[in-house]
């Protein structure tokens, strides 16, 4: 007995190496049908592929002894196709089959972009974990890197992953809702090569670093405006102090967003556009200090296609007519919640922006309904419109939107209390392009919801809170649409 038992566990290993020599066996048979399909790229074609970073940039020979290296790269241009569909995990196991697979694996190519947000890491990304993907190697290759929502992440620790990155390339960072601070600003700072960066909701956030001559795109403030209470009582960003070295520092600035700098200024606000002529898109929601000087000043930059003043409660009628005279360009604009702006400034400006296709006016408690039905007439191919809180839009109004606007991409009629079903039932498609819906507090039925989901296949975001059916809908939306999204856009 005692030796049988032996035999079993002596056959044990056996058996185990059989196994690897099947799965090795057929990992070779898979690799020389590869190399056999890729007979065909001898000299003729050869010259064509050698753009190819893994392919030489000269034909090769066409002898039979140096046919096999030129083969062998073409089977890695083949492997580095498919290793750019595998998520990190599964790179990370293909990495383990084989050197030939590793040496593919580290391929810049590869690591050109990464986002860890869309890989659905996040939430639970830690510092040890990001140190063990983004080594230096890989992050010297990195032109586009993204820590959205990465919230377990340290400073130190965000710091010294981008250090690395001073010697690259890096083009665009984003750092929304980090924990990035004092450590994160010096790493910045050396990051000269920066295009765009993104640093909404990082609290501990000072400063834009000034040695940032090549951005074009910056974002800062809070994250979302349901953010707002946080960001205003624990920010320690001197704004003035940060928008002047930033336009002193970054001339070549086409983009910006401060979101929710209330403590901005005037003084400010002209400093940066007299710096920055490039400035094609502004963002200043809740910069309530500002006033007309700022308004002056930014109707001097002409190049200007989209801008938004929401919660801007300083702005008046003549500060919309300056925007007419000096803005010819404009594509998109906000000036929701401005409740001294008149619908005699907006038809103003719709007549001297012929290209105005993104307009919102949502809770001008000045406009009325008359506004939107002289858009509906005259601009055929609005994208966006955001008429919610006009206290005398009714059916009518919204089936000229319907009929006039049939690339409407967003439409908000949010706390329009006086439509009923029988207009809101025409949404369900008509408007083929429509991927936002925004209708809180809006008194209509789970039935005619279900029809407008049922008939927008487009639609991605629908906003719903404070229906009477709030529950209801929620519920039936869920089960037949299970993707869409609930909530405020």
């Amino acid at each position: 007995n005692s030796n049988k038992k032996k035999k079993k566990e002596k056959s044990v290993p056996h058996t185990h190496t059989h196994k690897e020599d099947q799965q090795r066996a057929r990992s070779c048979q898979v690799a020389r049908s590869l190399t056999r399909d890729m007979d065909g790229l001898s000299s003729p074609r050869t010259t064509c592929a050698s753009s190819s970073p893994l392919l030489p940039s000269t034909p090769s020979p066409s002898s039979s002894s140096s046919s096999a290296p030129a083969l062998a790269l073409a089977l890695e241009e083949v492997l580095l196709h498919v290793f750019r569909h595998l998520s990190l995990s599964e790179r990370a196991r293909v990495a383990r089959v084989c050197r030939r697979w590793q040496r593919v694996v580290e391929h810049p190519a590869l690591w050109t972009g990464l986002d860890f947000a869309a890989l659905g890491l996040a939430a639970t990304l830690g510092d040890g974990e990001l140190r063990s993907i983004v080594t230096g190697t890989r992050a010297r290759h990195l032109t586009e890197f993204s820590l959205a929502g990465c919230t377990q992440l340290t400073d130190d620790g965000i710091a010294a992953v981008l250090a690395p990155m001073a010697a690259g390339q890096l083009r665009t960072l984003d750092l929304t809702g980090t924990q990035a601070s004092v450590a994160t600003t010096c790493s910045l700072a050396r990051l000269v090569h920066l295009e765009r960066l993104d640093v909404r909701g990082c609290l501990g956030l000072q400063h834009i670093p000034e040695t940032l001559a090549r951005l074009t795109t910056l974002a800062c403030g809070w994250e979302h405006e349901h953010h707002a209470e946080p960001w205003v009582r624990q920010q320690s960003m001197a704004q003035d102090a940060c928008v002047h070295a930033l336009a002193q520092g970054s001339p070549s600035l086409q983009s910006v967003t401060f979101a929710g700098l209330v403590a901005l200024s005037d003084e400010a606000v002209c400093h940066l556009v007299e710096r920055c002529q490039g400035l094609s898109v502004v963002h200043l929601p809740y910069s309530v200090r500002l006033s007309s000087p700022s308004a002056n000043a930014l109707a001097s930059c002409s190049g200007i296609v989209q801008l938004n003043l929401r919660c801007c409660f300083w702005l008046r009628d003549h500060d919309i007519i300056t925007f007419a005279r000096g803005l010819p360009r404009l594509e998109s604009l906000n000036v929701s919640c401005c409740e001294a702006i008149t619908n005699a400034s907006m038809l103003a400006l719709l007549e001297a922006c012929p290209r105005l296709n993104a307009l919102d006016i949502c809770y001008c408690t000045s406009m009325t309904a008359a506004l939107v039905r002289q858009v509906a007439l005259t601009r055929p191919f609005m994208q966006q419109l955001g008429a919610s809180g006009l206290k005398d839009f009714c059916d009518a109004d919204l089936a000229q939107i319907v009929q006039g606007m049939p690339h409407l991409q967003t439409l908000g009629i949010g706390g329009c209390s006086l439509l009923t079903d029988e207009s809101l039932g025409q949404l369900a498609g008509r408007l083929a392009s429509l991927e936002s819906l925004v209708m809180h507090k809006v008194n209509v039925s789970c039935e005619t919801l279900r029809s407008i989901v049922a008939g927008t296949p487009t639609l991605k975001t629908l906003d719903v809170e404070g229906c009477p059916q709030q529950e209801a809908i929620m519920q039936a939306v869920a089960d037949l649409r299970p993707g869409l999204f609930l909530g405020p856009p």
